[in-house]
């Protein structure tokens, strides 16, 4: 057997151990906060020894940090779409409301890390500071794109676009991220909360909206 033979099933091991740790410590960070769960409980919960875990990190932080390396870079990939849209000559729309349902996914599948990274991100300058980057690039890709595919040359697109994007990733942090705050019974569908986040963002992008006199 080659080199190359052997390292495959090592890698694959290695992802899949990867994956197993990431699963864990997501449904730990579910019932406690990460300064709560011990690292006994995530390496249980994964079916893997600690030499395991410290094979891959030096600490539990480190474990905190490859999960929102992982997180960024699905919410990245969703935004990297947008741009790409112009040249595909997509529909803006339909682009939106498949963004915004892989959003929903992520946030629902990432709940307890996501609340663990913003807690963490309030005392943390570092992890701070990254986390607006993400959300710098993430938001100028947005208006970059839908302002060259939708706005008609209107000077106010831009500012509409990053308002429309705040109000639409607010409520989608509220409701899948804090939803304990909220009575179930108000609480629309996924499919439902979607489509109304869809609607109202390009009904506020429109520069001259149904019922505005001129």
């Amino acid at each position: 057997m080659n080199s190359r033979a052997r390292r495959a099933p090592q890698q694959d091991r290695s992802r899949r151990t990867l994956d197993l740790l990431a699963g864990a410590a997501e449904s730990v960070l579910r019932r406690r906060t990460f300064g709560e769960a011990s690292l006994q409980e995530i390496v249980d919960g994964a079916g893997v020894t600690t030499g395991a875990f410290y094979a891959r990190f030096r600490a539990k932080d480190d474990l905190l940090r490859h999960l929102e390396e992982r997180i960024n870079g699905e919410i990245q990939a969703t935004t990297w779409r947008l741009a790409a849209l112009e040249s595909e000559g997509g529909d803006p729309v339909e682009f939106f409301r498949g963004a915004i349902t892989d959003l929903v996914d992520i946030y629902k599948r990432n709940r307890g890390a996501l609340r663990a990274l913003i807690e963490r991100s309030r005392s943390d300058a570092a992890l701070r500071d990254r986390r607006l980057g993400y959300a710098r690039e993430s938001f100028l890709r947005v208006e970059d794109a839908m302002t060259r595919i939708a706005g008609d040359g209107a000077p106010e697109f831009r500012t509409r676009a990053r308002v429309g994007m705040l109000f639409v990733t607010g409520t989608l942090r509220e409701v899948f991220l804090y939803h304990e705050f909220w009575p179930a019974d108000m609480r629309p569908s996924d499919e439902v909360l979607i489509e109304e986040l869809v609607t109202a963002f390009f009904a506020y992008l429109d520069p001259e909206p149904q019922g505005r006199t001129p």
